[in-house]
């Protein structure tokens, strides 16, 4: 059978204070045995055989396959014997985040110094400047510009996690694979990439069934590509999931991950149910693990953001969502932004200018198209990331001298920051 259900968008990722409120929950059945008709067991085992997900109180952790719901202590505890433990997400929900970062304070405090964090987020070439950040060598601009060219936006979602990271000296572990590679693949299929690109590629196995009827179902809920579109999708999804489970393994099996746990951070999709990262690590490393997933029930999506909800005819699959799920709710970031109001390119020597909107900063303080930025409040800028760090961190009210290069003079512009 299947069902039509709303659900978010973004758990298709194609992954401390701010935790008061949430409620602490013994281990505990429901008061009252509920009764089902055949078809709530069908609707039932789209995620849990006991409990229906979206009736969970925020903070609840539900053990999955028995129904009970646990303590964060118990299950940090649960976690102890798992050498693997991934923690999906929903990239733009920053309670998912925080659970995140919860887990990680909660397996260091009983692993101090045998922890390893994992993230989707970065790929594999960018591994040696994850090193030198984590050693202090990589200042904070540095390290949120390698944060963009791998992952674009979002760093504010992942900053708390970075910080405790670092300050605990955790080894951050890049697991995707590179865009070359990925864009090759999605051209040209796995059979016909140069020799260079399948070297790069990892052991597949593209015959899990549940995992092609899960693609199915989010590929029709997202686009109507067709057939050739759907095998782009499928590829692309395949070769996500093998790469990060082969740099999971290839640490783990390091001299530096030989004695570590390592928690995997990637988007809901890639752990969920265990037929995209778990699954193929462990046919590399058959090692304990664990799936925590946090959960946003379909109440707490935003009233007027039809955005985050799809349509999708999800398959029944025989196969637990998680091992435990984690109820919170949803909450984006605000960003208290500022914005000069230019679009950029790289010149030889500086920024160029090749847009200025209207009634903007930039526009009220003089600037014109071909202007070329050579420095920020002294600060010289040689790519366009220079300029939209240096922006991002002004606020209301600030004022800034920018100097520019016009008609082949140089000229001092000064620019007041409002609010967006």
């Amino acid at each position: 059978m299947k069902k039509v259900m709303a659900i978010l968008v973004l758990f298709v990722s194609m992954g401390c204070s701010a935790m008061q409120g949430m409620k602490s929950h013994k281990a505990t059945l429901p008061e009252e045995p509920p009764t089902y008709e055949q078809e709530d067991y069908d609707h039932l085992g789209q995620a849990s055989p006991y409990r229906d997900l979206d009736a969970l109180e925020e903070g609840a952790i539900l053990h999955v396959p028995t129904g009970v719901e646990v303590s964060e202590d118990r299950l940090f505890n649960n976690l102890v014997g798992s050498r693997i433990i991934y923690v999906g997400e929903v990239h733009s929900n920053m309670q998912h985040h925080r659970v995140q970062l919860k887990v990680l304070e909660g397996l260091e405090k009983k692993f101090p110094g045998q922890i390893a964090v994992g993230m989707e987020m970065f790929q594999r070439p960018a591994q040696s400047a994850l090193d030198q950040w984590g050693e202090g060598k990589l200042d904070p601009k540095g390290f949120e510009k390698l944060f963009r060219a791998n992952w674009s936006q979002g760093y504010p979602y992942y900053q708390n996690i970075f910080e405790w990271i670092q300050k605990k000296k955790i080894p951050l572990i890049a697991l995707n694979v590179s865009d070359e590679v990925a864009i090759e693949v999605s051209k040209k299929g796995f059979g016909k990439v140069s020799d260079k690109i399948k070297g790069d590629l990892p052991d597949l196995d593209p015959t899990d069934p549940f995992h092609r009827k899960a693609l199915e179902a989010a590929f029709s809920g997202h686009s109507h590509g067709g057939e050739k579109g759907f095998e782009k999708f499928l590829n692309t999804m395949l070769l996500w999931d093998e790469t990060m489970a082969e740099s999971v393994v290839r640490f783990l099996k390091s001299p530096e991950g030989k004695n570590k746990k390592m928690v995997v951070l990637a988007g809901g999709f890639h752990v969920a149910r265990g037929y995209g990262v778990p699954r193929r690590v462990f046919r590399r490393f058959p090692e304990p693990y664990s799936i925590v997933l946090p959960y946003t029930p379909i109440r707490e999506v935003p009233k007027g953001r039809p955005d985050l909800l799809m349509e999708s005819s999800e398959p029944l699959l025989p196969l637990y969502i998680a091992d435990y799920v984690w109820s919170v709710g949803y909450e984006e970031i605000k960003e208290k932004r500022v914005f000069l109001g230019v679009q950029i390119e790289k010149a030889e020597e500086g920024v160029r200018i090749i847009d200025v909107l209207p009634e903007s900063v930039a526009s009220k303080a003089g600037f014109q198209p071909g202007d070329i930025v050579e420095s920020f409040d002294g600060k010289r800028m040689e790519e366009p990331f220079d300029l939209s760090y240096e922006v991002g961190l002004q606020q209301p009210g600030d004022k800034v001298y920018i100097e520019i290069i016009r008609d082949g003079k140089k000229l001092e512009m000064e620019a007041t920051f409002s609010a967006p």
